[in-house]
């Protein structure tokens, strides 16, 4: 469960929904991330939405995405979203969200799951990552709606050499992630047929993941050989 890895890696590094990671010294290989690159800086955000609405405001001259718990593409921040990478007020509702919302002045973004992960990339100019992680630094905030009017400060955290991993398990743990996400998020989003395979192995809403030891053991050969081959193809 890549999302659930993902978040699981960066939770150590500071909590979610006031937290921005920035490479801001390029990313190298003590950071384990599936498709990264070594001259882009990337900000990593993870947003909670269980207590209500957020805002993320967002710094110009970025290129980025929302994606929920699934690694579900909910809408382009940045360059290629609603703000046209001039910055903007990014308003983040929970799922079923019943309450006002506000008519002017934000992005309005309709998230399935309450957990959202947020990355961009800024630019490097003539070779330096300085002047985008500083537009990040000087614009960035992540607050509560009800706490517009006087937003807090976020911490901004240089990941940069830090050692750390963001890819799914490769053993039995992966299932444990996958059962995680199935009872903690809304699974409106996911198709029958991938409900009745995740069912005819013992992974349902509602009901308790207990596999025997066969079962146990059958899950965890299934992922190994799965990582290697997705390790085969990676090296093609």
């Amino acid at each position: 469960m890549s999302q659930y890895a993902n978040r699981q890696g960066m939770a150590g590094l500071g909590p979610a929904n006031s937290t921005v990671n920035i490479y801001s010294g390029l990313m190298n290989a003590k950071s384990l991330n599936l498709t990264a690159n070594n001259n882009t800086p990337y900000t990593w955000i993870w947003l909670d939405l269980h207590n209500g609405p957020l805002v993320l405001e967002m710094p110009p001259k970025v290129l980025g995405v929302i994606d929920d718990m699934w690694y579900h593409w909910v809408v382009d921040v940045g360059i290629t979203g609603a703000d046209k990478g001039e910055g903007g007020k990014y308003l983040i509702l929970p799922p079923d969200y019943k309450g006002d919302v506000p008519q002017q002045g934000y992005f309005v973004v309709r998230p399935k799951t309450f957990w959202v992960w947020v990355p961009w990339r800024s630019f490097l100019v003539n070779g330096d990552p300085a002047p985008g992680v500083g537009l990040i630094k000087k614009f960035t905030k992540i607050y509560p709606l009800s706490q517009a009017g006087n937003p807090p400060t976020p911490t901004f955290n240089d990941v940069t050499g830090k050692t750390l991993s963001t890819l799914a398990p490769a053993d039995y743990s992966f299932w444990e992630a996958l059962n995680k996400v199935v009872q903690d998020e809304p699974t409106d989003p996911i198709d029958p047929t991938t409900f009745g395979i995740w069912a005819s192995i013992g992974i349902q809403k509602g009901k308790p993941f207990a596999p025997d030891a066969r079962m146990k053991k059958i899950l965890t050969q299934g992922s190994i050989e799965e990582a290697e081959r997705l390790s085969r193809y990676l090296q093609e």
